[in-house]
């Protein structure tokens, strides 16, 4: 099933609202920890040259993250944006982005590599929210895709991906200090998810009651005068028993002479 135009305003709504805390979050954390731009550059670099990954199904992914991040003018970009949010969280100021402005905010691929990146050392008790660090990695990317989505209005939007966006936000909502959510605070963002899980969950049904219908046995329901027709018509058919029939004029005759 598709969730209706309704759900997906509110999906959409509630996406939104976490995904400023979440990007305050993330910049915040880093800045914390990297307070300068080269040892952002010397950290990513370390982690570059350095990079043994504990699962095969996620070393081409991690890798390539690395090799894009690590990039100088990935580098510039990134630490620059992180800085810019830090300041707007800590301001609960909404900025005014020009059309012409280019990469005004970290976007979403770029804010969920960073925490793979970091993952250890930064994210770890954000992870530890799910049952594995492969399950973050999954849900997150179905937030991302459904994020993404979200902003096509010709996108339908599966109640299978509510349930995993839905998922993802309800378990990093309880981990992120209130404070990060400054556009919309918690008790927004949750009033949004539990109107929309209300909308899911009583969805029309239809059900298949007809064998529950009080009947009488041999005795029609409805189209009463057309099967009354029938069944005069068959009874005074040429096969019918009878030496007379009705052939449907006022007098009774032999069925010769209706020939």
């Amino acid at each position: 099933m598709y969730l209706s135009n309704e759900e997906t305003s509110l999906l959409t709504d509630a996406v939104k609202y976490f995904e400023v805390g979440f990007r305050s979050y993330i910049a915040e954390t880093i800045l914390n920890k990297y307070n300068t731009i080269d040892s952002y550059r010397n950290a990513v670099n370390g982690k570059r040259n350095s990079h043994v990954s504990s699962s095969i199904i996620l070393n081409g992914r991690i890798k390539s993250l690395l090799d894009n991040l690590a990039q100088e003018q990935e580098i510039k970009k990134i630490y620059k944006l992180l800085s810019d949010t830090n300041t707007i969280c800590q301001n609960h100021k909404r900025v005014d982005v020009k059309e012409d402005k280019k990469d005004a905010f970290l976007v979403v691929s770029e804010l969920l590599s960073i925490t793979y990146i970091f993952c250890s050392e930064l994210f770890s008790n954000m992870v530890q929210g799910f049952s594995s660090r492969e399950e973050y990695m999954y849900l997150a990317e179905q937030y991302r895709t459904i994020r993404n989505n979200l902003f096509h209005p010709e996108a339908s939007i599966s109640d299978l991906n509510y349930i995993e966006v839905n998922k993802f936000i309800s378990i990093l909502m309880e981990i992120i200090d209130d404070k990060f959510f400054w556009y919309a605070s918690k008790e927004e963002l949750k009033n949004v998810l539990d109107a929309l899980s209300i909308s899911v969950n009583n969805a029309l049904t239809i059900t298949n009651n007809l064998k529950t219908i009080p009947k009488q046995k041999n005795k029609f329901v409805c189209r009463t005068k057309e099967i009354s027709i029938l069944t005069k018509l068959s009874k005074n058919s040429p096969t019918s028993s009878g030496s007379e029939m009705n052939c449907g004029s006022e007098h009774k005759c032999s069925k010769e002479s209706c020939k």
